[in-house]
């Protein structure tokens, strides 16, 4: 008899478990199936992913991309990875916009992407820039881009 118990309540968790997963994993079937390619799930799934999308498919060879984010796996073009948790970008330091767009020369970054609904991987970032909007001018950052909540800049110094 509890040996009986012991056994349905085995099969259930099991069994519960098997659900769940096969749960999360269903919204992959059509890809897996040929029903939707690999870019259309990635453009529903990835917010990133239409604007790295358009990135390597229409900026030059000589182009790079700070991206404000950490999620950089898509990109085709030379990147430079710049979550404010890492402090390579250095944004704390900046005072004025132009010390920001001077570490960006530094660099050879010509443009910037945004990873925003990733927002706790930029809040550092969104500091700076919410602190003063002159950090993020038309006259220095013209939208050229917007998939998904991520907008992308070309720089002009």
């Amino acid at each position: 008899m509890l040996r009986n118990i012991l056994n349905i309540f085995i099969g259930f968790t099991i069994s519960s478990v098997l659900l769940l997963h096969i749960g999360k994993t269903a919204v992959r079937l059509p890809v897996v199936f040929g029903f939707e390619t690999r870019d259309e799930y990635l453009r529903k799934m990835v917010n990133i992913y239409s604007t790295v999308e358009y990135v390597n498919n229409n900026l030059e060879d000589s182009s790079k991309v700070l991206l404000v984010g950490d999620r950089g796996y898509y990109f085709d073009k030379p990147f430079i990875i710049g979550p404010a948790y890492h402090g390579y970008i250095g944004y704390r330091s900046f005072r004025r916009p132009e010390d920001f767009l001077n570490r960006l020369k530094e660099l050879g970054i010509t443009h910037m992407l945004i990873d925003r609904p990733r927002e706790f991987v930029i809040s550092e970032f969104l500091d700076l820039i919410g602190s003063n909007e002159d950090f993020l001018t038309p006259k220095n950052f013209i939208l050229i881009y917007k998939g998904n909540s991520t907008p992308l800049y070309e720089v002009h110094y």
